[in-house]
């Protein structure tokens, strides 16, 4: 994440992803309790109207009090389609400050729409989505590069790629997708990068499952993921916004061992005779960034 002093993608916990053209729901983005909205080209614009779509998020762009002071990330299509690179220079021309990077295979991909970005006055945050074989294979490259504040797991995408299905017989995930997202994650990590994911359901209004995956994806190390269904968005905030006990007690962890150190104490414990460790310590202070305490 080189260049990036204050990367404030790590604040985000959910991102809305609502089809810029539908203007029923495009309506309703100011009620949603998003963090932030995902305004694209790709995905939800059919082929048909990419030039409508890339004009109302430009348009989108002007009117940012449309949104509440969300923070706003963008996409264009990949620079390899018709639209890509009209997209990315009207996304810099219209001061985009974040930007989403779809079908990244490489460190390339990245320094291609760049130098577009660059040369049209912007120099954004960027949000590589991951969701080829060859994007996680060159992750560790992506991460090290300039302006790059966080990544976009995309599971869906990886296995059609990959030519095989996402789920099991049983229902469970394909294991495939396991090593592929966890390279992703610790990549992202080690580099100071929000990590955000998609987890596709079978049914999208099963929220209990969606819950389950959502929380399953906060344990491997998720900052946040995006929500396509609007009943999705507050599970989400839930699932990623630290409860107030565990505030609490990341504060207890933090005092005891911050103390300890000033005094020169050999070991640390807590009231009840639980140990600190330093592991315990960062974790601790990680909830606390979290929860913006």
């Amino acid at each position: 994440m080189a260049g990036v002093a204050d990367n404030p993608l790590l604040r985000i916990h959910s991102i809305m992803e609502t089809p810029v053209l539908d203007a029923r729901k495009w309506a309703k983005v100011p009620a949603q309790p998003t963090d932030a909205v995902l305004v694209d080209m790709e995905d939800t614009v059919a082929q048909a109207r990419k030039l409508e779509g890339r004009a109302a998020v430009v348009a989108a762009l002007a009117d940012l009090d449309h949104f509440g002071g969300r923070l706003l990330i963008t996409r264009p299509n990949a620079l390899d389609t018709p639209w890509g690179e009209d997209d990315t220079i009207a996304l810099a021309r219209a001061g985009a400050q974040n930007v989403m990077l779809p079908m990244v295979t490489s460190a390339e991909d990245v320094l291609a729409y760049q130098r577009i970005l660059r040369a049209h006055g912007a120099d954004p945050l960027l949000v590589p989505a991951i969701e080829t074989p060859a994007g996680v294979g060159a992750v560790e490259a992506i991460a090290a590069l300039d302006r790059v504040a966080g990544f976009a797991f995309g599971e869906g995408d990886l296995t059609a790629a990959l030519g095989v299905p996402l789920y099991e017989p049983d229902g469970t995930l394909n294991p495939v997708i396991t090593p592929a997202r966890s390279r992703v994650y610790l990549a992202a990590s080690a580099a100071g990068c929000a990590m955000f994911d998609f987890a596709i359901t079978p049914d999208i209004k099963d929220l209990e499952y969606f819950r389950s995956r959502a929380a399953a994806l906060a344990r491997m190390g998720a900052t946040g993921m995006f929500a396509m269904y609007p009943p999705h968005v507050p599970v989400v905030n839930e699932v990623f916004a630290p409860s107030p006990a565990e505030v609490s007690y990341a504060h207890r962890i933090v005092e005891a061992f911050e103390e300890a150190a000033a005094a020169g104490a050999p070991a640390v414990q807590l009231a009840d005779g639980k140990p600190v460790m330093i592991h315990d310590y960062k974790k601790a202070r990680g909830i606390l960034a979290r929860a913006g305490a």
